[in-house]
Protein backbone atom coordinates (compact mmCIF):
# COMPACT_ATOMS: atom_id res chain seq x y z
CA UNK A 1 0.00 0.00 0.00
CA UNK A 2 1.43 3.39 -1.30
CA UNK A 3 0.29 5.85 1.14
CA UNK A 4 2.34 3.74 4.39
CA UNK A 5 5.62 4.64 2.35
CA UNK A 6 5.56 8.32 3.92
CA UNK A 7 6.79 6.19 7.38
CA UNK A 8 9.75 4.68 6.07
CA UNK A 9 11.33 7.92 5.27
CA UNK A 10 10.26 10.05 8.78
CA UNK A 11 6.53 9.63 9.50
CA UNK A 12 6.52 11.95 12.48
CA UNK A 13 7.46 15.09 10.37
CA UNK A 14 4.43 14.16 7.53
CA UNK A 15 1.22 14.39 9.39
CA UNK A 16 0.06 17.68 10.89
CA UNK A 17 -3.07 16.67 12.14
CA UNK A 18 -4.69 13.96 10.07
CA UNK A 19 -4.83 12.65 6.62
CA UNK A 20 -7.18 10.16 5.26
CA UNK A 21 -7.09 8.17 2.46
CA UNK A 22 -10.12 6.75 0.58
CA UNK A 23 -9.98 2.57 -0.26
CA UNK A 24 -12.27 1.17 -2.63
CA UNK A 25 -13.26 -2.01 -0.77
CA UNK A 26 -13.77 -2.46 3.08
CA UNK A 27 -10.61 -3.15 5.00
CA UNK A 28 -10.89 -4.39 8.58
CA UNK A 29 -8.36 -3.73 11.28
CA UNK A 30 -6.61 -7.57 11.05
CA UNK A 31 -6.29 -7.04 7.29
CA UNK A 32 -4.59 -3.45 7.88
CA UNK A 33 -2.43 -4.46 10.40
CA UNK A 34 -1.24 -8.06 8.63
CA UNK A 35 -0.53 -5.52 5.36
CA UNK A 36 1.58 -2.85 8.08
CA UNK A 37 3.17 -5.54 10.61
CA UNK A 38 6.33 -6.64 8.96
CA UNK A 39 7.26 -3.56 7.12
CA UNK A 40 9.74 -0.98 9.35
CA UNK A 41 8.47 2.34 9.62
CA UNK A 42 10.83 5.34 11.60
CA UNK A 43 7.98 5.82 14.10
CA UNK A 44 8.47 1.94 15.65
CA UNK A 45 6.15 -1.19 15.34
CA UNK A 46 2.18 -0.90 15.01
CA UNK A 47 0.00 -2.84 17.01
CA UNK A 48 -3.51 -2.86 17.45
CA UNK A 49 -5.08 -1.41 20.50
CA UNK A 50 -8.47 -1.29 21.94
CA UNK A 51 -11.34 -3.27 21.34
CA UNK A 52 -15.40 -2.22 19.75
CA UNK A 53 -15.49 1.28 18.66
CA UNK A 54 -12.28 2.35 20.43
CA UNK A 55 -9.97 -0.24 18.41
CA UNK A 56 -7.38 1.42 16.19
CA UNK A 57 -4.06 0.77 14.87
CA UNK A 58 -1.02 2.73 16.90
CA UNK A 59 2.89 3.62 16.93
CA UNK A 60 5.06 4.15 19.77
CA UNK A 61 5.03 8.01 20.94
CA UNK A 62 7.62 10.01 19.38
CA UNK A 63 8.43 13.53 20.99
CA UNK A 64 4.93 14.23 22.16
CA UNK A 65 2.61 12.63 19.58
CA UNK A 66 1.65 9.64 18.73
CA UNK A 67 0.64 8.25 15.28
CA UNK A 68 -3.23 6.26 14.73
CA UNK A 69 -4.78 4.80 12.49
CA UNK A 70 -8.96 4.23 12.71
CA UNK A 71 -10.91 2.88 9.94
CA UNK A 72 -14.40 3.63 9.02
CA UNK A 73 -15.98 1.94 6.21
CA UNK A 74 -14.08 2.61 3.32
CA UNK A 75 -11.60 5.33 4.74
CA UNK A 76 -8.62 5.07 6.92
CA UNK A 77 -7.56 8.36 8.64
CA UNK A 78 -4.34 8.46 9.96
CA UNK A 79 -3.82 11.47 12.71
CA UNK A 80 -1.09 12.73 15.10
CA UNK A 81 -2.46 12.52 18.44
CA UNK A 82 -0.68 13.66 21.34
CA UNK A 83 0.97 10.63 23.79
CA UNK A 84 -1.11 10.93 27.09
CA UNK A 85 -1.24 13.69 29.76
CA UNK A 86 2.70 13.61 28.95
CA UNK A 87 2.64 14.88 25.38
CA UNK A 88 -0.17 17.72 26.63
CA UNK A 89 2.38 19.35 29.12
CA UNK A 90 5.08 19.11 26.75
CA UNK A 91 2.31 21.36 24.01
CA UNK A 92 1.63 23.55 26.99
CA UNK A 93 5.22 24.32 27.97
Amino acid sequence: MGFFDSFKSGAKDVFKGYDKVKLKEKITYDELYEIMKDETYSVGKPEITGSGLMRCIQFPAVDKYKIQIAITSKTITISKIYSGAGGLAKEIN
